[in-house]
């Protein structure tokens, strides 16, 4: 043969066609496990080896990116807030810390000796504050606030007119009033940092009687990556400062602070709480652990694992690849923080894969001598297994029954209206409060923020990229009806709250500089100054309590910049990040989800190689997700229907969010290995047992012989893996946090529907289908086909062979 591939190049591949003709997957796997089993010892170190090579998770330093982490790179808030990076000239996205101060009896804050009190901790933590940073260095505030040192001066303004106010009543020059005070001339706006305002018609000082928080903005412009690291020092050492200033009782504020550092500092917590808990590969050790003790003992150890390994290798190499390419999928998708998931998933199910090849294995050579090989069975033992060989052969008869299988399709039908009705009503969702751990302390400030602060004072940012020429009155009045149109807007504030440059220039100029200069101006003379190159303005907007007013205000705000293209405007605002994560999450998941189920129907069709099979297999994956997506989300939109199956799920709350999300993939993979095993152990038409010493082949040639096959080798196992799978993620349960229970409820639910598919549903469905169907190989029709004719052809071309030689 090896003579002739030189000789007759033009039959190469017809030689090779006769070589994968006597090849088989189960052959390569038996030999394999022969294999390793002659060498034990070099797998077993080779594997220690590679385990070796995981002690640089010592220094694993776990982040999660919870601001932007979970928003794809094509987004449009990359975009924008790309475009407001470039008007501030900075290389780190803009980052703002919320600072809150509330009196501790419920008071107002507006108070004197409350209010001078929440000046000087303002003055504190804007210029005293300051912590140690890598490399020794002391960094404070005032190294990244660029533009917004100055940015709650109004809370030190409004302190001393107040002051002086009360010491003459009867000034005309200072009005204190709420929203907007006049500061003699100067409008103060006092809504951007007073919320929770009650005020009166009668007053003497202020219209203001009560002030239930004050909010201070601490934005930072991030020049480079280095000041973002420095800025999360600072923040943390802020949150620090914080919480011992609230819990001295002698001063008298509450102050409570919020940031994106303080955010991903708090959600890491739970991660890392939940890391020691998690198992993943322990269906392939217990189908190989069932394989192996069902081998007999009178058998070499070499041949042993070799037999293991003819029998599960397929099935586990098949669950194996699909859970891969899951993740692999996944780790193409253009969110970070679900790429990295997705890719830190595939890296660790395809190492569960090799060491239960290179390591498990040899451990169970090695404690083969261990086994006793004239063990003598009592007789509990023998009745128990009776018992059991009775229940398996009940169970498959019942299976098998054509009443039973009908009235199991009856009930996928009505599993799978309710898993569809649920899964296409399901909405992406983000409840930071409900994501937030239970026991962190930005439970508080987050609250107030999204019902006191946004309630009242929601500004987005407006970024008019190209030049105006203000001379052109019909390019005036196009960029007056663009800010019109911002204000028209339902739950806008007003103009009067409207940082608009144009207007600001209009007044002063017609105030004190219609003497001083002229109205127009060439922006040529001015190279250096950027505000002539992009223009900003800020409009204000209340009464947007949840995230779906703020969505809608975001498509609104959007849907105006692409009205007016001559502008090149964009948007910025705090949440755009979050807007996109929810109007791309459910995209994202139905994209991922099918991509996953065609990559898996391929890696099936490679393994199972009968279509049949493969279209039941691909069937029951999808099923088990939609039992998992939709039910979960049925269940508590629709909680007036429950019935006994559906009613425990009328109590797990669970949202379409970047963590369900995370959850959902790995329901996705893990459905897989309650499919795969099912599917390819029922389509074998032979097993093999031991007589007189010598291997005999039976034929399956039956509907109820290959379903008690099949259940004999997979329920044991895989009731195994799937029960220890619940109990090593049950602990985690005791957090009772979102994102724990969210893993816990979907990894459960995942078992459950899962072993009712492999042991019941494709089990009974299977075994109505005719064996000539199941027979049917694609690769043996493929190999065969080309084969005849090249054995006919290699007959002839022999003798010619053999003289040339």
């Amino acid at each position: 043969l090896f003579i002739s591939f030189f000789l007759f190049p033009g039959t190469k591949t017809n030689e090779l066609l006769v070589v994968l003709k006597s090849i088989s997957l189960k052959g390569f796997f038996r030999l394999w496990g022969t294999f390793i089993g002659q060498f034990p010892i070099a797998f077993l170190i080779s594997g220690l080896i590679l385990c070796s090579l995981s002690c640089g998770i010592i220094n694993l330093h776990l982040r999660d990116n919870v601001r932007d982490g979970y928003t794809p790179r094509t987004s449009r808030s990359r975009q924008e807030t790309n475009l407001y990076r470039e008007f501030l000239g900075s290389e780190g996205d803009p980052a703002m810390t919320t600072v809150l101060m509330l009196a501790k009896d419920n008071g107002s804050m507006h108070r004197l000796n409350y209010l001078q009190e929440a000046v000087q901790t303002m003055v504190y933590i804007s210029k005293n504050l300051s912590t140690t940073v890598s490399g020794g260095s002391t960094v404070g505030y005032g190294n990244f606030c660029g533009h917004y040192c100055d940015s709650n001066v109004v809370v030190g303004y409004f302190l001393q007119a107040l002051y002086q106010k009360t010491l003459d009543p009867g000034s005309m020059s200072l009005q204190l009033t709420y929203p907007i005070a006049d500061l003699r001339g100067i409008k103060l706006h006092l809504e951007r940092n007073f919320f929770g305002v009650q005020t009166t018609d009668n007053y003497n000082i202020t219209n203001i009687e009560y002030i239930k928080v004050i909010s201070m903005s601490f934005m930072a412009e991030m020049k480079t990556a280095a000041d973002t690291e420095r800025l999360g020092a600072w923040e943390l050492e802020l949150f620090d400062y914080c919480s011992k200033y609230t819990s001295a009782h002698s001063n008298m504020l509450e102050v409570l602070v919020i940031g994106a550092e303080i955010v991903d500092t708090e959600m890491n917590k739970d991660g890392q709480r939940m890391s020691p808990y998690f198992a993943t590969g322990v269906n392939d050790s217990f189908l190989t652990v069932h394989a192996w003790l069902r081998q007999p003992l009178r058998l070499s150890a070499a041949t042993r694992l070799g037999k293991v390994l003819e029998e599960v290798g397929p099935s586990i190499t098949t669950t194996t690849l699909t859970n891969v390419v899951t993740f692999l999928i996944g780790w193409l998708t253009p969110t970070e923080e679900i790429s990295i998931f997705c890719f830190g998933s595939a890296m660790a199910l395809g190492f569960a894969y090799i060491y239960t090849v290179i390591i498990f294995c040899p451990i169970l050579y090695y404690c083969s001598p261990k086994e006793t090989k004239d063990a003598h069975e009592g007789c509990f033992r023998r009745k128990g297994k009776r018992f059991f060989r009775g229940v398996l052969l009940g169970y498959s008869r019942v299976l098998s029954d054509h009443r039973i299988a009908l009235l199991l399709f009856i009930g996928t039908l009505v599993y799978w209206y309710f898993g569809i009705m649920g899964t296409i009503s399901i909405t992406a969702k983000l409840d930071t409060e409900k994501i937030l751990p239970k026991d962190t302390p930005i439970h508080r400030p987050n609250r107030i923020i999204e019902n006191i602060v946004w309630a009242e004072y929601y500004p987005v940012t407006v970024i008019v990229n190209n030049p105006v020429d203000v001379r052109d009155v019909d390019r005036l009045n196009y960029v007056k009806a663009f800010v019109n149109e911002f204000e028209q807007l339902p739950t806008c504030r007003g103009s009067n709250f409207t940082i608009f440059w144009l207007r600001d220039y209009v007044d002063y100029y017609w105030g004190v500089g219609v003497n001083d200069f002229d109205f127009y101006f060439d922006a040529d003379e001015y190279p250096d100054e950027k505000e002539f190159g992009y223009k900003k303005l800020a409009v204000v907007y209340e009464n947007n309590t949840s995230w779906d007013d703020r969505i809608d205000l975001m498509l609104k705000w959007r849907a105006i910049v692409d009205r007016y293209p001559n502008l090149n405007a964009s948007v910025w605002n705090v949440n755009s990040m979050f807007v996109d994560q929810m109007l791309s999450l459910k995209s994202l998941t139905w994209q991922t989800c099918l991509w996953t189920l065609l990559c898996m129907t391929i890696v099936c069709t490679i393994f199972i190689q009968n279509p049949v099979s493969v279209l039941i297999a691909t069937m029951a994956i999808a099923s088990i997700s939609l039992g998992v997506m939709g039910k979960t989300q049925f269940s508590f939109r629709t909680v007036s229907f429950r019935t006994a199956l559906f009613r425990y799920l009328s109590f797990w709350h669970l949202d379409l969010d970047p963590v369900s999300l995370c959850a959902v993939l790995i329901s996705i993979g893990m459905a897989v290995d309650f499919v795969a095993h099912t599917t390819y152990h029922y389509q074998l038409s032979y097993r093999e047992v031991i007589r007189d010493g010598q291997i005999v082949r039976i034929d399956l040639d039956t509907q109820y012989a290959r379903l008690r096959h099949t259940i004999s080798n997979i329920a044991w196992p895989m009731s195994q893996a799937g029960i220890s799978t619940v109990i090593c993620i049950l602990p985690i349960v005791v957090l009772q946090n979102y994102i724990p229970l969210v893993f816990v409820k979907t990894i459960t639910l995942v078992v459950i529907w899962g072993l009712w598919h492999g042991l019941v549903l494709l089990p009974a469905f299977l075994s109505q289908i005719p064996l000539y169907l199941l027979n049917f190989n694609c690769y043996r029709l493929l190999v065969s086909g080309r084969t005849d004719s090249t054995l006919q052809e290699m007959s002839l071309l022999a003798p010619e062979a053999s003289m040339r030689i």
